[in-house]
């Protein structure tokens, strides 16, 4: 896989426990153009260091992805996609 960008990507805030979540968001090449159909290995990590892998997630044509989680505990939830890393809170 070659390099990647940082991704741009969010995930709804005030979430809270037991409920799904929608993360979005968009890896590029770090030349700037689109990664293209690729799969991401997605991790999840919890608050108290539980890592478990989020499967199915593919990037679009244009480096786009979304997903949907339901995150089981309360606290920071961090999701790694590829060498990204995006953090969310569920309250």
């Amino acid at each position: 896989m070659p390099p990647v960008q940082p991704p741009s990507a969010r995930a709804r805030s005030g979430s809270t426990s037991c409920s799904p979540v929608t993360v979005e968001g968009r890896l590029t090449r770090t030349d700037g153009k689109a990664l293209g159909l690729k799969p991401l290995a997605v991790t999840r990590r919890l608050v108290h260091g539980t890592k478990e892998p989020i499967a199915g997630v593919t990037t679009q044509k244009d480096g786009t992805f979304t997903f949907e989680d339901t995150p089981p505990d309360l606290g920071e939830v961090t999701y790694w996609a590829a060498k990204a890393l995006h953090q969310i809170m569920v309250e």
